[in-house]
This record gives structure tokens, sequence and C-alpha cells, in this order.
């Protein structure tokens, strides 16, 4: 019993290669006896052709036998040539295997080392950035050391093939020999059918080879996952650095809030000094009385007085003159001022307006890129849904492949095999083609996200450029206060002059005002503190928000990367599995396995854009704590008409102050005429008006401070204009990279239209060089079937070819009913397959038939019991109506009863 095929054991190589040297040297040591019988049928036919025609020869038995002994000796040489070859095959073999399996235990060695070493790299912790750089280093250096080993990888594959070629020559071989044996003896050679060890190298191989693409796939992989934490770490940082910003900008308002409060103080102070001049006021006030009643006394003395005095009252009254000019003057520059402060503030307006319209249009900009990036998200699930087609389509044609591979022969076999590596590559490059597209569809959402931050941090400097206008219009206010206070000083300062006891009560008046208005200014401080600390909150807020998204960002790259590990581990199952019905069910738990993520996937892109509209409702929410702070504003500006009205009051209380003054001047002149007597007091009433003056000159000297702030208070606004410009600058700019990134949106979509059009291409062409491959080794196989037919042609006698011919035929003609009943089969399972699913649909259809039927039944269930109901009730109904008739009859018996009693009473009677 001969063995068809070799092993895949070294071992088992070295016992045959032993047993084949044995046979030789057996079959040497037998060479002696042939010749021993060649020789003896030589001496046999000499010793016939010494005997003389009158007796018997024996040429023909002598002719049979030298006939028999040609064949044994054409065999004989025929079994040592065999033997010689089939040494030198097994040699050539048994190095060849040695060789792969050094190189494919070693390679195994590294994949599983390399893959250990990969755990442990996503095992470890990352802290920092300086963690972070050095792992994306040692990543990185991985990587490049799996990519080097392909080299190794391809030559463990070309000695794999050539081990299985060897092998599969060695069967060749064999088989011919043996085929060319039964036919020369007649006699059927047993076999053992035997599965091919070229089978198993090359299934080592490709497993091998599957090995290294998932390692590779896994080590990129893991490689970009680095790169883009890295990118979110940095963005984390720049984001760190603007909340630091922030806050100092939030510590800044605080301090000028403490610079409010101490100014504050410093009115109070100045509060209390006007109370101590208001307290000296009314002393003089006194004595200004006692000097009334002295100089009543002394009028008459006063009299001769009278002359000398008048010149002195001229030259007051010129003083007093000239003190209206001046106050005339001061109003004219203080309308002024007002004037400029309204159209100043109309200007801020006009800004504030002009900004509001820009913030529209870039919501209407957000908005329409939010619809691009929906339109792109929308091609992307197209294409997504087409590939998941283009894998259904594999996977069908994979199931066909298995089933034929099944029940075909060796050949076949051989054929599938190339067949699933080529499919393999197919695989590997259509993950490569998702993959790119998956960071392609990752790269515009970071681009998204990117402008987003972009628009968010433009919306806030907008909003910090707010606050500063209107910090500075409260510095206005207050500076208009201080202008007004300062006015109301020179005012007190006329009182003084002229009527102390008006002035008292004006006093108390405006302290009780200044009260309110200081009231007013701790409500307003309050307000600004309330709206800081909301403004802080909302802060807090963001970034609590900032920090879910971040996670929801990692929770979608642990689902990504569970896909990817879900996708390797559905790669291996279809390469381990046997059998067409467990594949078929394997794939369809993947596939719903795969609709669930999907619907996972899905879900957290809703939960995005959910999150996406919170923040916009939180910017609307922002922008009408804007719209307050504007009404605040305005409302500001009403309370600065009341205060101008209060001024204009005020003036009118001077003018009367005035007409008081020519009254208390005739009084004067009243008092002159009292004599000599009175020129201390006149003299104490000149520094009086000396101090007066002073007081005016101080006054004037505020003012001009006043006026010197508003100046630096204009120049501030000036620059807050070119900061605004700057910004209509930033906003263009803006506009500008918005333009750009939709432009290179549109050059991405291209691309990705021109890579799907590549990969066609490149299937196209991929088939039809595996078609010209599949004609190339055929051609090969056939040039090798010719070469060994020649040998055997060369090795066998005519009629053995004949046989062999005619085996070779049948077996052709076997193999192709073989291959018409697979491909029979095939069809019949297709037709299997689709009564299947028709049944499947009938079974649905059925279903969904008794589902209807069962809510019909449902609901001519509950008819029946609501009839039933109904039905109980009237029965209820009718024995209450029943009831009551038997009451009724048994009162109308009792009544007949009753009656008859009576009329028998009644007869009774009546006898």
């Amino acid at each position: 019993m001969e063995k068809e095929t070799s092993s895949d054991d070294p071992q088992e190589l070295e016992i045959h290669w032993s047993a084949l040297r044995n046979m030789k040297s057996e079959l040497d040591q037998r060479r002696d006896l042939l010749t021993s019988m060649e020789s003896d049928l030589a001496k046999a036919h000499y010793s016939n052709n010494q005997i003389s025609d009158s007796f018997h020869k024996c040429d023909v038995d002598l002719s049979k036998y030298s006939e028999l002994m040609n064949q044994l000796s054409n065999r004989w040489r025929q079994i040592q040539k065999q033997i010689d070859i089939r040494l030198s095959d097994l040699e050539k073999q048994k190095q060849q295997l040695t060789e792969y399996q050094q190189g494919r235990n070693l390679m195994e060695q590294w994949i599983d080392n390399t893959r250990k070493r990969q755990e442990t790299l996503k095992t470890a912790n990352i802290t920092d950035r300086q963690t972070l750089t050095d792992h994306i280093n040692q990543q990185k250096a991985l990587h490049n050391e799996i990519k080097s080993r392909k080299d190794r990888l391809d030559d463990v594959l070309r000695n794999a093939d050539t081990c299985a070629t060897s092998i599969k020559n060695y069967e060749l071989e064999l088989a011919s020999y043996s085929s060319g044996l039964g036919t020369l003896l007649n006699v059927p050679v047993k076999r053992t059918l035997l599965q091919s060890p070229a089978s198993s190298v090359r299934r080592e191989a490709g497993e091998l080879q599957t090995h290294y693409i998932e390692l590779l796939t896994r080590s990129s992989d893991y490689y970009k996952f680095l790169g883009d934490l890295g990118k979110n770490i940095d963005e984390l940082k720049l984001r760190n650095t603007r909340i630091e910003l922030l806050e100092e900008q939030l510590k800044r308002l605080q301090d000028d809030l403490e610079n409010q409060k101490q100014k504050n103080g410093s009115l109070e102070g100045a509060l209390a000094n006007y109370k101590m001049e208001l307290s000296q006021a009314k002393n003089e006030l006194i004595s200004v009385q006692e000097v009334k009643r002295t100089t009543v006394m002394q009028v008459n003395a006063a009299k001769e007085s009278l002359d000398s005095t008048q010149g002195q009252m001229q030259l007051l009254t010129e003083e007093l003159s000239r003190i209206k000019y001046q106050l005339e003057e001061e109003k004219r520059k203080r309308m002024l001022a007002e004037e400029r402060f309204t159209t100043h503030q109309q200007e801020c307006d006009t800004s504030t307006r002009s900004r509001m319209q820009e913030l529209d249009a870039v919501n209407w900009i957000k908005i329409n890129l939010e619809k691009s990036v929906k339109d792109k998200e929308h091609e992307i699930e197209r294409l997504r849904m087409q590939l998941e087609e283009e894998e259904r389509r594999r996977q069908k044609v994979e199931s066909d492949i298995s089933k034929v591979r099944t029940q075909c022969t060796q050949e076949i076999s051989q054929l599938k095999q190339t067949y699933e590596t080529e499919i393999q590559v197919s695989k590997t490059t259509i993950l490569k083609v998702s993959q790119q597209k998956d960071e392609d569809a990752s790269q515009l959402r970071q681009q998204v996200d990117r402008l987003t931050d972009e628009k968010r941090n433009l919306e806030e400097e907008l909003r910090r450029q707010r606050q500063s206008i209107a910090v500075i219009e409260m510095h206005k206010s207050k500076a208009e206060q201080e202008a007004s206070q300062q006015m109301a000083s020179v005012n007190e300062a006329t009182r003084i002059r002229t009527n102390l006891e008006l002035q008292l009560r004006k006093l108390q008046q405006q302290r009780d005002e200044e009260n309110l208005k200081l009231q007013e200014s701790n409500r307003n401080s309050q307000e600004k503190s309330r709206q800081i600390s909301e403004l802080e909150f909302s802060l807090q807020e963001e970034e609590k928000k900032r920090k879910a998204l971040e996670l929801e960002f990692s929770q979608l790259k642990k689902a990504k990367a569970e896909l990817l590990a879900k996708n390797s581990t559905y790669l291996e199952t279809i390469n381990t599995l046997k059998g067409a019905e467990q594949e078929i069910h394997i794939t369809r738990v993947e596939l719903e396995k795969q609709t669930s993520e999907k619907t996972k996937a899905e879900q957290s892109s809703a939960r995005l854009q959910s999150r996406i509209r919170e923040l916009q409702c939180s910017l609307d929410g922002v922008e009408a704590e804007l719209d307050k702070q504007k009404k605040a504003t305005q409302e500001e500006f009403t309370r600065r008409k009341r205060m101008e009205a209060e001024l204009e009051r005020m003036t009118r209380t001077c003018k009367e102050h005035t007409t008081t003054i020519n009254s208390l001047k005739s009084v004067q002149i009243e008092v002159t005429n009292t004599g000599r007597k009175n020129e201390q007091d006149i003299k104490a009433l000149q520094e009086k008006l000396d101090r007066s003056l002073r007081d005016c000159k101080v006054a004037k000297e505020e003012l001009i401070t006043v006026t010197n702030e508003l100046k630096i208070i204009k120049q501030k606004l000036q620059q807050e204009q070119v900061r605004i410009h700057e910004l209509n600058q930033r906003n263009e700019s803006l506009y500008k990279t918005i333009e750009e990134k939709s432009r290179q949106l549109n050059e991405y979509t291209t691309e990705i239209e021109k890579l799907k059009t590549l990969t066609q291409n490149l299937t196209k062409e991929r088939l039809r060089l595996e078609e010209e491959l599949r004609a190339v080794r055929q051609e090969k196989d056939e040039l090798k079937i010719s070469k060994s037919a020649i040998d055997a042609e060369s090795a066998t006698q005519i009629s053995a070819l004949n046989v062999q011919l005619q085996t070779s035929s049948k077996r052709t003609s076997e193999l192709q009913f073989l291959i018409s009943d697979l491909t029979k089969e095939r069809e019949k399972l297709k037709m299997e397959i689709e009564k299947f699913q028709k049944q499947s649909i009938e079974t649905s259809k059925l279903a969904h038939d008794s589902q209807s039927k069962y809510t019909d039944l449902v609901l001519e269930r509950d008819s029946l019991l609501s009839k039933l109901k109904m039905l109980e009730q009237d029965k209820n109904r009718n024995q209450r109506l029943e009831e009551e008739l038997g009451r009724i009859k048994f009162s109308l018996e009792t009544e007949r009863r009753n009656k008859q009693h009576l009329q028998n009473e009644r007869d009774s009677i009546h006898k």
C-alpha cells in the first residue's frame, strides 16, 4: 500500500527517506540475482543454439522468458530511477520544510512578543504630555519595527510557496508512477487518500499573514489614536489658558469694583466735610444775626458813613457781576460737555447695533456650516451603507466558495486557498479604505469643532468688549456725578455768600439726594457683583459641559476601537469556521451586532447634536443677559437725564438766590448808613467774599481736572473703537477661514469620489490580474503535466501511454462531471436559499397575519366582554324590575285582601 502524498513533519520525511535508502540497498543486493538470471538465460540460449535441428528446440519458451526478463530488467531500472528521484526530492523537501518551519516559528514568536508589547503599551497610564510623547515615540518605534518585518514575512511566504509546489510536484510524480504501474501490471494499486500537506502549509502561511496584518492594523490604529489624543491635550491646554485669562479679567473687574468702593468712601468723607462746613455756616449765621441786631441799634450812626461805603458797594457789585459772568461761562462749558457725551453715547449705540448685526451674521454662518456638516454626515453614512452592501455581497461569495471548497478535490482546494489569500488581501484593502474614510470624517468633525470653538471665543471677546464699554459708561456717569457735585459745591459757596438759612435747607435736601444716589450706586455695585458671580457660574457650567463633551469624545473613541477589535475578530472567525450553516449564522449575528453598534453611534451623534443645541441655548441666554445690560445702561441714561433736570432746577434756585442777593444789597445799603462803626463788619464780609472766591477757584481747578478726566475717557473710547476695528478685521479673517474650510471640505469630497473611482478601478484591475494569473497557473500546470507525460513516454511502453491517456480522459470527464455536479449543487443551494428566504418572508407574513388575527381576536374578545357586561347589566336591571313587580304584586294582593276584608265586614254589618 503506497502513500500518495508527502508529510509536513521532518521526522516523518526522515523515516520515509531512510526506508527508501533501505529499499535501494535491498535492490542493490538483489542485483546479483538479476545478473545470474540473465547469465542463466544466456546459457540456455547458447545450449538451445547448440542443439541440432533434428531435436526439439525451446525457442518459444526462451523467447517468452527473454521477454519476461526484459520486462523484469526494465521494471528494476524504473524502480531504481524512481527511488533516486524520490530520495533527491525528499532531501529538497526536508531542507525547504526545515527552513520554512524555522522562519515560521521565529515569526510566530516575534508576533506573540510584539502583541504582548502592544498590550503593555495600551495598558500604560498616561498622566501628562511628556509621558504621552514618550508613549508615542515607543509606539512609533514599535510600528516601524512591525513594518520592517514585512520582508521576513515575505521570505516565509515564499518558502511556504516553494515547499507547497515541491510537495505538489512530488504528489504528481507519485500519481503518474502509480497509474503507470497499475496499467503495466493490470492490477489496481491500493491508494490511501490523505490530505495534502501543501494545503496545511499554505493555510499556516495564510494564518501567519493574517496575524501579521492584524498586528499591523492594531499598531497603526493605536498610533493614530495617540496622535489624536496629543492634539486633544494641546487643545485642552489652550482652553485652560483662555479660562485663566478670563479669570484674570474677572480679578481686574473685582479690583475696579474695590476702587469704586474706595471712591465712594472718599465721597462719603467729602460729604462729612460738607456737613462740618454746614455747622460752621450755621455758627456764622448766628453771628450775622447778632451783627444785624447791633446794626439795627446803630443805624443812626451808620448814616454818616454811607458816603464812604457807597464806593465800596460799587466795587462789590462789580465783583458780583464778574462772578455771575464766570458762572455763566461754567454753565456753557457744562452744556458743551453734555452735548459731547450725548454724541459719544449715540456713537456707542450705533457700534453696539453693528456688533449685534455682525453677531447675527455669524449665527447664520454657523447654521449654514451645521447644515453642510449634516449633508457631509449623510454622504458618509451613504458611503458606509454602500460598503456594508459590498461586504454582504463579498460574504455571500465567500459562503459559495466555502460550499464548493468542501466538495471539490485537492486541485480545486488549492485554487480555493489562492482565492482565500487574495480575498484576505482585498479585505485588508477594503479595511484600509474604510479606515481612511473614517479618518476623513473624523478630520471633518474636528474642523467643525475647531470652527465652533473659534466662534465661541469671538463671542466671549465681544461680551468682554461690551462689559468694558459698560464699565467705561459707569466711570463716565460717576465722573458726571463728581462734576455735578463740584457744581453743587460752587452753588453751595454762592448760597453761603447770599443766604445761609436757605443754603442749610438746600444742603439737607442735597444730603438726602446724595444718600439716595449712594444707595443706588450700592445697588448697582451689588447688581454688577451678582452679574459677575452669574458669569463665573456660567463659566463653571461651560467647563463642566466641556468635560462632558470630552468624556463623550473618549467614549466615541473607545466605541471605535471596540468596533475595530470586533471587526478583526470577525475576520478571524471567517478564516477558522468551517461549514456553510455556521458561517451564515455567525455573519448574521455579527451583522446584528454591527447594526446595534451603528444605532449606538447614531444615538451618540444625536446626543452630540443635542449638546450643540444646549450650547446654542446657553449662547442665547448670554445674549439675553447682554440685552439686560443694555437696558441697565438705558436706565442709567434716563437717571443721568433726571440728574440734568435737577441741575437745571439748581440753576433756577441760583437765580432765586441772585434775587435774594439783590435784596440783601438793599439791606446792606441801609446797613452802610449806620456809619463807620460797621466798617469792621464790612471787612469781615470782604474776607468772606475772598474766601468764597478762593472756593470758586478751587471749584474751577476741580472742573479742570474733571475735563482732563473726560479727555482721558475720550482717549480710552478711541482706543476701544480701535479694538472694535481690530475685532472687525478678525471677524473678516474668520469669515475667510470659514470659506477656506468649506472649500477644503468640497475638495475632500471630490478626493473621496476620486478614491472611490480609484478603488473600483483597482478592484477591476485586481480581478483582471487574478484571471491572468489563473490562466498562467493553468498553463504552468499543463506544462508540468505535459513534461511528466513526456518523461512517462520515455519510460513506459506505448500501450501504457494509451491506457494512461484513457484513464486521464476518464479522470477529466469525472472531474468535469464533479464540477457540473458541484455547480448543480450550488444552484440547488441557491434555490434552497431563495426558498428559505421565501419561506422566511412567508413566515414573516404569516406572523404578521397571525398578529393581525390576534389583534382582531383581542378586539372581538373585548367587544364580547363589553357585550357580556351589558348583558349582565340588563340581567341585573331585569332582576330589579322583577323584584319591583313582585313587590307591586304583593302590595296589590295586600290591598285586595284588605278590600275583601272590608267588604266582608261591611256585609256582616248589613246583615
